[in-house]
């Protein structure tokens, strides 16, 4: 639902009874999870509008803001509270976030989609000095009838965590897996390295995996976009999958490849499996 006044650059929608789906402008999507006692943020978006509004108008609980990884897309809205959980790993693409480079990544964005350009700038978020909390693999945040427990799935960023449920079967992973996951390390090395994140994940995790909810799809995933994801990553390090040039990363001129073809600029497989990985061609 778009409630007038509040939501303004806000779309929400509920997955299930506690968990809500919070749809940002630049198409990023935040996740508000309540429990009986307590509610948590997961993601913070560009920081375009004032999510802070919007989550107190959802719901009165005290709040538990937790950032999956250190990216400005995800960290945006994070200096309206004056405390966030986050990776240390991450603590360092954290500061250096600037209001000026999430404008220019939503012109980016904005110029992918064949969208006009945002023409004000004023609901941009400022940054400042904020408090970053330590979160790391194993913490377990109690919202009263409700867990979430810290997975770190590395690969995108150094940081890169996600929060499991237990009853569920849920996980939140920001940008730790997608349709079309990037990642920071550049060569086999990354590739290597997150292949064996995945499969670590997967061995303990993947039979009471219910589905899926990324930071750039606003509809749930099924457990398969893990298995393709890492079919996909397989697949090139044994050389099933030749590669080919990522039209996002053309965008950005950035030397982006891809493991399997893709359908337009949203990394979607030709072939039809769920998840794709890109990794920097050097």
């Amino acid at each position: 639902m778009r409630i007038k006044g509040i939501m303004g650059y806000f779309v929400t929608y509920p997955v299930t009874k506690r968990i809500c789906r919070i749809f940002g402008i630049g198409q990023e999507v935040m996740t508000l999870i309540e429990g009986d006692e307590k509610a948590l943020l997961f993601d913070t978006g560009m920081g375009y509008g004032n999510l802070r509004q919007v989550v107190e108008y959802m719901t009165d609980k005290p709040l538990e803001v937790v950032i999956s990884h250190g990216h400005g897309d995800h960290v945006g809205g994070s200096y309206l509270w004056d405390e966030v959980y986050l990776n240390e790993k991450d603590w360092d693409l954290f500061h250096r976030d600037t209001r000026e480079g999430r404008i220019s990544t939503m012109n980016v964005l904005m110029d992918q989609r064949g969208y006009d350009r945002l023409t004000d700038n004023e609901p941009y978020v400022e940054v400042r000095d904020i408090r970053l909390k330590p979160l790391n693999e194993g913490d377990v945040f109690h919202l009263g009838g409700y867990d979430l427990e810290v997975v770190a799935l590395p690969g995108h960023t150094p940081g890169s965590v996600m929060l499991w449920n237990e009853d569920d079967g849920v996980v939140l992973c920001g940008d730790a897996i997608c349709r079309h996951t990037l990642l920071s390390v550049p060569g086999r090395a990354g590739l290597e390295f997150y292949r064996d994140q995945l499969r670590g994940f997967l061995d303990k995790y993947g039979d009471r995996l219910n589905f899926v909810l990324s930071s750039h799809n606003p509809s749930p995933e099924q457990p398969k976009i893990f298995y393709d994801t890492l079919e996909s990553v397989e697949g090139v390090l044994s050389g099933k999958y030749k590669g080919y040039p990522d039209a996002f990363g053309k965008l950005i001129g950035i030397p982006l490849m891809a493991a399997k073809e893709e359908v337009g600029l949203e990394g979607f497989c030709k072939d039809g499996g769920l998840g794709n990985i890109t990794w920097i061609d050097r």
